[in-house]
């Protein structure tokens, strides 16, 4: 597998690791990377039991500002409404009043989806 067979793999695996991480509503949050099970705001995303999608993307690959975070943040930027183009977008698009679980979801769905059209072999069905 080429290197970039190798990273969309672990592109792959990482929305899915996200998305497993939201599993419920109950482990999402918004206006806060984390929350403890308190409900207090924390910037520990090992200690939190809630999430936003930048807290999300950090508790799964384990460190902010790595090549690995920023390309599982683009991907999904790059399917979030408005089309978010940083960072500061995908907060203030997690973080819009009217945003609910379900969108969390299905933008999570979408950038995989959209990762996996981009490198699925063509003609292969």
């Amino acid at each position: 597998m080429d290197k970039s067979g190798a990273d969309a793999a672990e592109l792959l695996a990482d929305l899915d690791a996200l998305d497993a991480l939201f599993a419920s509503e109950q482990t999402w949050t918004q206006g806060e990377l984390g929350r403890m099970c308190d409900g207090s705001g924390t910037r520990d995303v090992y200690a939190a039991c809630k999430w936003c999608i930048s807290g999300g993307a950090m508790r799964v690959v384990g460190s902010e500002g790595s090549p690995r975070w920023r390309r599982l943040l683009r991907a999904l930027e790059a399917v979030a409404e408005g089309r978010a183009n940083s960072l500061a977008s995908i907060v203030v698009w997690n973080d819009t009043v009217t945003r609910t679980f379900t969108d969390v979801k299905k933008l999570i769905a979408d950038a995989r989806a959209r990762v996996s059209a981009a490198y699925s072999p063509k003609g292969v069905i």
